[in-house]
């Protein structure tokens, strides 16, 4: 058996998608140590290439997860650089994904049945805004190879 196999199966990437969007990411915290150590490759392959295809802010709850995994079983596998690129990573979709939530807004803010006043929704695209200039100021690590 692949050491892949242990973590993925037979789940193609669309399946593993799927299952995420119906289950909590909150496993990743509980991963036993010692089968992150035994499965340490199959684990960081896992994550390298899940994180990234889930949306914002499911990629970034598993990122912020799995950061305790780098740092104790996977930390033979250049893990502190893994960590910040999946983290950071998931944190500047989170933003961006924020920021165009945001922007969207103005529908609420239009006609005569307006659900927020013209102010809050400047207020809003204010916020937008600042969400993508915190964005621009975040320094990526080199991409980590997949």
């Amino acid at each position: 058996m692949h050491a892949a196999d242990v973590v993925l199966g037979d789940l193609s990437l669309a399946e593993v998608r799927s299952a995420s969007a119906v289950l909590p990411t909150a496993w990743v915290a509980e991963l036993d140590e010692d089968f992150v150590d035994e499965h340490a490759e199959a684990i960081d392959a896992f994550f390298r290439r899940v994180i990234p295809q889930l949306p914002p802010a499911e990629a970034f709850e598993m990122a912020a997860q799995c950061q305790r995994h780098y740092v104790l079983g996977l930390a033979h596998l250049d893990a502190l650089h893994t960590a910040a690129d999946l983290l950071i990573g998931s944190i500047r979709r989170l933003l961006d994904h924020m920021a165009s939530v945001l922007d969207d807004t103005e529908p609420l803010a239009c006609g005569p049945d307006a659900g927020v006043s013209q102010s809050t929704y400047e207020r809003l695209r204010a916020a937008a805004a600042t969400l993508r200039s915190i964005d621009l100021q975040i320094e990526s690590p080199a991409p980590v190879e997949l």
